[in-house]
């Protein structure tokens, strides 16, 4: 079975899903099951050898992954011989309570199991998710910037653009300002603060992990730290509680503490490192719509927001726990499901469009979604107009 596999095959792994252990043979049959047949069959003495692990291990990925409804059902064929009904990955989100899988890259293969030893704990797998979600989390920040940038409506001598590292270098023009000032190959000093890195602790909230486990998967790989221009007023002055130093800082909005340096007469605080990485990365936005829309209709019944059906029965008191406004519905999923601000669009469509169709829902999320660019593009030309 496992020589017929072809190494270079492609599968596609996702964020807040790869880092359970289980997802390991999860994995290596969706490759196998090259039709979608939605079942495969394995021989476990190949998955025992080819993973370097014990049959019971096997036996309990295969129990930890029914729980999550990654597989359907298993039965034993013979002696060597197990057959498995593979689960989607939107029933295993459904059974993991998680709103988006995240980031959703390619890897071949031999890539994901070149080291069985590793793999034991499924820490090299957490390791590759942990540098793909990074870099999913980079690559949304910098077409962030190109958007703030498209908003901002500058002349074209002023335009500036997001910073890419480690693909060109920086230049200073004789009479522009420039962007970024680079002190060496591993710090850059920016004077505006573009959104083009993912904070360490970003990353480990999305994934669940800390701080900490982010920085040893990614010890490895090449990165530049960004300092960010801070004004001298929002600069202020404290003592280490340990070495009782003075000490400058920047009181982020959310409150956290970042240290600040002083760089000849202006001043600097850390921001996001910038990452080198580069893999092949998938939106799947018809996949993640599709997902929530199904949450919105077994969370929310069609019901509860059809009015104007069911008008006759606004004000009966049997009926009146099945209505509910557009606050109510994100409370509730809310109290289940971290929502994002997408995610608040997606609810205003369901609530205003009350259909069961996938494809008039869809449309109407791709339309509001343009509508919001256009209204964002109009206040921000407004306001520099006015400014």
């Amino acid at each position: 079975m496992i020589n017929s596999i072809s190494f270079r095959a492609a599968l596609r792994i996702h964020g807040k899903i790869g880092r359970k252990v289980w997802t390991i043979l999860w994995y290596f049959c969706r490759v196998i099951d090259k039709d979608g047949a939605g079942k495969v069959e394995i021989l476990i003495p190949e998955i025992m050898a080819f993973f370097g692990v014990s049959r019971a291990t096997v036996y309990r990925w295969l129990l930890e992954g029914k729980e999550a409804g990654a597989f359907w059902h298993y039965k034993t064929i013979d002696k060597h011989t197990m057959q498995i009904y593979l689960g989607s990955k939107t029933r295993v989100c459904k059974n993991l309570v998680i709103m988006d899988w995240d980031s959703t890259t390619e890897i071949e293969l031999q890539n994901l199991f070149n080291n069985p030893e590793i793999n034991l704990n499924g820490e090299s797998l957490r390791k590759i998710i942990t540098e793909r979600q990074a870099y999913w989390m980079q690559q949304r920040s910098i077409e962030a910037a190109k958007e703030e940038e498209k908003l901002k409506v500058r002349k074209k001598r002023n335009r500036r653009k997001p910073f890419k590292p480690f693909k060109k270098k920086i230049r200073r023009a004789a009479g522009k300002p420039s962007l970024q000032l680079r002190a060496g190959q591993h710090i850059i000093f920016s004077r505006h603060h573009l959104p083009t890195g993912a904070s360490q602790e970003g990353i480990g909230e999305s994934l669940g992990v800390s701080d900490r486990t982010v920085r040893r998967h990614l010890e490895d790989i090449e990165r530049v730290q960004m300092m960010y221009k801070v004004k001298p007023s929002e600069v202020k002055r404290g003592k280490n509680i340990f070495t009782h130093e003075k000490i400058l800082f920047y009181e982020h909005p959310t409150g956290k503490k970042v240290p600040v340096i002083k760089r000849e007469k202006d001043y600097y605080r850390y921001g996001c490192n910038l990452y080198d990485l580069d893999f092949v990365m998938c939106s799947e936005f018809t996949q993640r719509l599709k997902y929530k829309f199904s949450i919105l209709l077994e969370e929310i019944p069609i019901e509860a927001v059809q009015w104007k059906k069911n008008k006759e029965y606004m004000f009966s008191e049997l009926f009146s726990h099945l209505y509910m406004t557009k606050e109510e519905i994100k409370k509730k999923l809310s109290e289940k499901y971290e929502l994002s601000p997408i995610d608040h669009v997606f609810i205003y469509i369901y609530w205003k469009l009350k259909t069961k169709s996938f494809g008039k829902f869809m449309i109407a999320v791709k339309e509001e979604l343009k509508r919001l660019a256009r209204e964002k593009y109009r206040l921000a030309r407004q306001k520099e107009w006015a400014a």
